[in-house]
């Protein structure tokens, strides 16, 4: 079970991201928190943007949990984190996967 412990918190990281992502594409720009965000002009627009941004971050936390119930021990621990930290790069320098 505790092999286990990194994929189930990547798994619930990535529904947790997921399911805001689903909010803010329905309720759009009332379901960002305002101190989080500018006032743009196509506030539609704005908002399916941060839900696209959104989605992209639940998948990388979502591979990384995938990867991690590959494989145990102390070597392949690794190789989710290094997926993880590859995809949140990926995602910061603009990424259009």
């Amino acid at each position: 079970m505790m092999d286990h412990v990194y994929s189930i918190v990547m798994f619930c990281l990535g529904a947790g991201v997921l399911l805001y992502a689903f909010i803010v594409s329905k309720s759009g720009f009332e379901a960002i928190p305002k101190k989080h965000a500018v006032d743009p002009k196509d506030k539609e627009a704005y908002a399916s943007e941060f839900a696209k941004l959104l989605v992209k971050i639940g998948v990388v936390f979502l591979l990384s949990g995938v990867i991690g119930l590959l494989g145990t021990g102390p070597v392949f621990f690794w190789i989710p984190l290094v997926v993880l930290v590859i995809g949140f790069i990926l995602v910061i320098s603009g990424f259009r996967g």
